[in-house]
């Protein structure tokens, strides 16, 4: 009857605007994450930059360099040898079939950690800069586990009303969808396609 489809289209409504909103939380925590996450290269340089200037030697320099290259997603490495192009062989192209970027955010969180607990075992490290500190590092990496948390939340809250809103469209028979075609062929049944009401 009437009273049900009516309850039908509120509950319709609501799972339209929950979903809306989960959408919009959604992609606010996936930006918020990115923002801070794009800040980690220029950091990391800073950070690497600050312990030569704080007179590291060669050894302690390339260790921070190979760890920052990994937070670049770059060959902390010499290249391997690259076959030429083998004519004879298609499957040979020559071309690097292994990546070596760490670009995940888990991995460039991790990478980056490694270089803060790095630098917190070097005592030469001491810069004047405050967002430099050791503490203010560890402040950045705990943030990243806030952002991360915020964006698995989001889209695991979206994900739920999403499927909530397509039982609500298009559950088999009691989804709206197909009750606005039982209804319009209920319609026809009684007043007939040149009837005022049912066009």
């Amino acid at each position: 009857g009437l009273p049900s489809l009516e309850a039908k289209e509120t509950a319709c409504k609501a799972a339209m605007a929950d979903t809306t909103d989960a959408l919009i939380a959604s992609k606010n925590a996936i930006n918020a994450r990115d923002t801070a996450y794009k800040e980690m290269p220029k950091k990391a340089t800073r950070m690497v930059n600050a312990l030569n200037g704080c007179g590291a030697g060669a050894e302690v320099m390339k260790e921070a360099r190979g760890i920052l290259n990994k937070i670049r997603g770059q060959r902390t490495g010499p290249d391997p040898e690259i076959p030429a192009p083998d004519p004879e062989n298609p499957e040979n192209t020559g071309v690097k079939k292994h990546s070596v970027s760490q670009l995940s955010f888990d991995y460039r969180k991790e990478n980056f950690s490694v270089l803060v607990a790095f630098l917190a075992g070097q005592t030469i490290y001491n810069p004047n800069e405050a967002d430099m500190k050791i503490t203010a590092l560890r402040a950045y990496l705990a943030s990243l586990d806030t952002l991360n948390g915020d964006v698995n939340r989001t889209e695991t809250r979206l994900v739920s009303v999403r499927g909530v809103r397509d039982e609500v469209l298009y559950a088999p028979q009691t989804g709206i969808s197909e009750l606005t075609g039982i209804v319009k062929g209920y319609a026809l049944s009684l007043l007939g396609t040149d009837n005022a009401i049912y066009k």
